[in-house]
């Protein structure tokens, strides 16, 4: 099991069978001697991995970090993307062996084996953010998070990075956010996620299942 832990990528190993034992940690930094996080570990075969995140450029300027270890923590590749700049990035790894990334704002983008961009695609200015991304069965994507009305959102992707549809729901608290997403049956999705209630500082666990167009059902 892989551990990301916040600043300069500390990635830590256990062994989990009979007595739990540290493998190997590792210290990842970035080429501008600044703070980087790492907010996903995505398996990309059995030997290698994709660790994703923000690497501070300068000030408060950052850039997105995808770094590929073997499964020894040894750097395959390292890469940073100046020009694209969001917090708290979901991805996950695509057939083809590539990753796919969203996060804040209306950005995301993928890149294939060999960390080079094969898409990028920027809505415009939208405040939300997307904390978990799934490939659906129709080789798209289907991604969920918030949007700054505190509103769960949810949107849908097909393989090329093109929003096909976005959708709000509504919080019954204060803040509604969606964290994960399953595909069931036949397009069919549940939304996982806790509407929190900003006076008793309660979080209520919400199930949301929508059809193929994003429709509650």
């Amino acid at each position: 099991i892989l551990f990301p832990l916040a600043a300069n990528y500390l990635l830590i190993s256990v062994n989990c069978f009979a007595q739990p034992s540290i493998t190997w940690q590792k210290l990842y930094d970035n080429p501008y001697n600044y703070d980087n996080y790492c907010f996903r570990v995505n398996n990309v075969d059995s030997v290698s991995f994709y660790l994703t995140g923000v690497s501070r450029i300068t000030g408060n300027n950052y850039g997105t970090q995808i770094i590929k270890i073997d499964k020894y923590g040894s750097v395959l590749s390292d890469k940073t993307f100046d020009t694209i700049s969001l917090f708290k990035w979901a991805s996950l790894t695509t057939p083809d062996l590539g990753c796919v990334l969203v996060g804040n704002g209306p950005q995301r983008f993928k890149v294939n084996s060999n960390a080079e961009i094969v898409w990028y695609k920027n809505d415009g200015y939208i405040l939300k953010s997307c904390q978990q991304i799934i490939l659906t069965a129709e080789g798209g994507y289907l991604s969920c998070g918030y949007a700054d009305d505190q509103k769960g959102y949810a949107q849908k992707l097909d393989s090329a990075g093109n929003l096909v549809w976005e959708k709000f729901y509504p919080s019954t608290e204060s803040v509604l956010l969606l964290k994960d997403a399953l595909e069931i049956d036949s397009g069919n999705f549940l939304l996982y996620g806790d509407d929190f209630n900003a006076n008793t500082l309660w979080k209520k666990a919400v199930l949301i299942k929508i059809n193929n167009n994003g429709n509650e059902i």
